[in-house]
């Protein structure tokens, strides 16, 4: 273990080195703070003299050099608008967010380990149906908006809790925490129950998952053949042991909380170091970006760390100084495919098989019939509309802000509203449904072809390029996705463009690890085999004969990702950083009202939020459908053809299958 934990902190002192020249040059590029803190009338010595004593005058590489040194003392730099250390701001804002994080983590696992349980207990219930129903609202409702309608609902509707702040605190070992006070814990509620639903959705998932398979087992069924009660036998056998993937990914998202709380924290005005990284992002102020990005790299490489150790200690059979995720050889038992019965239909095809599978699920085929709709409205806007949202003539600034079904001048109906502009928001929903989908879309094609050629070549290569494109891939999906598009939004700046970029550079790895393990086992089979025997070309093999075998997985991605880029558009808009104005999509029209809502104009919100939250649920409920129709393992029917026996024995790595449970689910903002 002293070994392990020695490489590991060489490994992460690079890592850091690495994002801390990444991230400096990245925001050495953003703008110039000049042309903010300076007075636009001040004249040329004004700003020269300003330029030196900021060190700006200096080159990047010097300056990023005097940045080095003053952090191997501790020093990251000193605020370019409060004048004093980056490092000081950050701790300062350090326990409001950390006391946040726990709060919701103490929630999800509060509400999402028995209610999975339940679900696993339970699978064909009406609870366990409703649960699972449940889970996918947790994964597709945008947090930013959720938290808009806590605050409608709690602060405005019924004013029980307070919209904004921390509240009162009490000072511990100098620490101020707010959850020990009343009026602190009033605070804290809202903000804490909206950074944790994602959370409980994805541990009722895990846990339902875990439970389901447990209940399998054959020590399961001894020990109630021992005659245990029920209670022992699910919190001695079934419990305990799915515990080791449940905190596994506890760890690996306590880390995630910490990124996300950025959204919770601009909505509730959390004092927080997420809403410091926005305001500094705002105002130029390069020192306390890099030491916020920096602090929080740290916080995920110690987190990690911690959660390997942690892991070794649960299960003996995984060893840090021989490999954290190598997996016990258990002996493997072949099981024969039995013959088909006499006089049995023909065979489906596959692409028959896929959809008739798909259709027989009426939740799913609810969900296409949706997406479909909404994929109608938004490509035949322009014909539908009863508004071009975007002609000033259409647009009276005095018609802002009417309510739903007020009368239109021409005698028409603002069924749902208008915002402060005069925009009939009904129009606006179909023209921010175009922009959001045709984001989302271009995003996840650009970024899967990207990652299906890196992810293809990396597997039929191997050696060296293989292990350079997968270190890649593993650093960039050790961080969120929200802290990493919002350095590269404050180096590239706002534009559709830029967004679609940004969005391309997150997913693209996503792609390339999925293509790359379904290649690692398609290319020993025997017809990848045989392609070589017949000597033809690398192109040849790995398009003809290698991508078709990998699609069905990607496909489940693909659609998963589509869903993940448009919450993701949604939040970097919501807090000001994605699309321009000009062109707004949902999150932005969800953030123009957001100014209004304390004063009751909640249509200008929430219906918006309503279509976002229409569009997500639909494609994860198709993507949820497609995983179980495209994986053999989660279909049930005949087994599988012969001539390609599968295991029956052999659990695998514990650790493996703890992150497969945990990325069943699909994954938002």
């Amino acid at each position: 273990m002293l070994v392990f934990i020695i490489r590991r902190s060489l490994q992460s002192v690079v890592v850091l080195l690495a994002m801390s020249l990444i991230v400096f040059v990245g925001v050495y590029a953003v703008g110039n703070p000049i042309d903010i803190l300076i007075n636009p009338q001040a004249d040329q010595i004004d700003r020269e003299r300003a330029i030196a004593a900021l060190g700006l005058d200096k080159p990047m590489l010097e300056q990023y050099w005097v940045f080095l040194r003053g952090a191997a003392e501790g020093d990251l730099g000193k605020s370019f608008v409060h004048s004093t250390s980056a490092l000081k701001l950050i701790l300062e804002k350090m326990p409001a967010t950390l006391e946040l994080a726990f709060a919701a983590m103490a929630i999800a696992i509060v509400l999402g380990i028995p209610l999975g349980l339940w679900a696993g207990l339970k699978p064909d219930a009406f609870s366990g149906r409703t649960i699972m129903a449940g889970s996918i609202l947790g994964f597709s409702l945008p947090t930013f908006w959720v938290g808009l309608m806590l605050i409608m609902v709690f602060s405005v509707m019924l004013g029980w809790l307070p919209s904004n702040g921390r509240g009162e605190t009490v000072s511990v070992l100098g620490v101020p925490l707010s959850f020990l006070t009343v009026d602190g814990l009033r605070h804290l509620v809202m903000p804490a129950t909206n950074l944790a639903l994602f959370n409980v959705a994805l541990l009722i998932r895990l846990t339902r998952s875990g439970a389901h398979e447990a209940l399998l087992q054959d020590y399961v069924k001894f020990a109630r053949a021992k005659g245990l009660s029920n209670r022992r036998v699910i919190g001695v056998h079934v419990l305990r042991n799915i515990l080791i993937p449940i905190v596994t990914v506890i760890g690996l998202q306590f880390g995630s909380l910490i990124a996300f709380a950025i959204v919770t924290e601009s909505v509730f005005a959390w004092p927080g170091m997420g809403k410091l990284l926005i305001d500094s992002i705002n105002l130029l102020d390069r020192p306390v970006i890099v030491a916020y990005l920096l602090v929080i790299v740290t916080f995920f490489i110690l987190i990690n760390l911690a959660v390997d150790i942690l892991y070794s200690a649960l299960d003996p059979r995984v060893r840090l100084g021989r490999g954290i995720a190598r997996c016990s050889h258990a002996p493997r038992v072949m099981r024969a495919a039995p013959l088909p019965p006499t006089g049995a239909r023909a065979p489906q095809t596959p692409f028959r098989r896929v959809v008739d599978d798909f259709f027989a699920n009426p939740v799913a085929t609810f969900g296409f019939g949706l997406l479909c709709l909404i994929v109608f409205f938004a490509i035949f806007a322009p014909l539908i509309s009863p508004q071009n949202p975007y002609d000033l003539a259409q647009i009276d600034v005095m018609e802002g802000r009417l309510p739903p079904g007020s009368p239109t001048a021409t005698g028409g109906t603002f069924w749902l509203g208008t915002d402060d502009q005069g925009r009939d928001m009904l129009s606006a929903i179909f023209y921010g449904l175009r922009i959001s989908l045709a984001v989302g879309a271009a995003s996840t094609v650009l970024a899967l072809v990207i990652g299906l050629a890196a992810g293809l070549t990396a597997a039929y290569l191997g050696g060296r390029f293989e292990a350079m494109v997968m270190r890649v891939v593993d650093i960039q999906l050790s961080f969120p996705a929200i802290l990493i598009a919002l350095i590269l939004i404050a180096v590239l700046g706002q534009g559709t463009g830029k967004v679609i970029a940004a969005l391309v550079t997150i997913q693209w790895a996503y792609y390339a690890r999925t293509v790359r393990a379904a290649a690692m086992v398609e290319k020993r089979r025997e017809y990848i085999e045989a392609a070589r025997c017949l000597a033809l070309s690398p192109a040849r093999i790995v398009f003809r004969h290698l991508l078709p075998n990998c699609l069905p997985p990607l496909i489940v991605v693909a659609t998963v990702q589509v869903a993940a880029a448009i919450a993701l558009e949604a939040t970097l808009s919501f807090l000001g950083l994605g699309l321009p104005i000009t062109e707004p999509s949902l999150g932005l029209l969800i953030a123009n009202g957001y100014q209004y809502l304390l004063s009751g104009k909640y249509w200008i919100s929430f219906f918006p939020g309503i279509a976002l939250l229409l569009t997500i649920v639909s494609i994860n409920l198709v993507a949820d459908q497609l995983r179980d129709v495209l994986n053999p393992r989660l279909r049930s029917g005949p087994a599988p053809a012969a001539g390609r026996p599968t295991p029956a024995g052999g659990q695998g790595c514990a650790r493996t299958s703890s992150r497969r449970r945990a990325s069943s689910g699909p994954s938002t903002t």
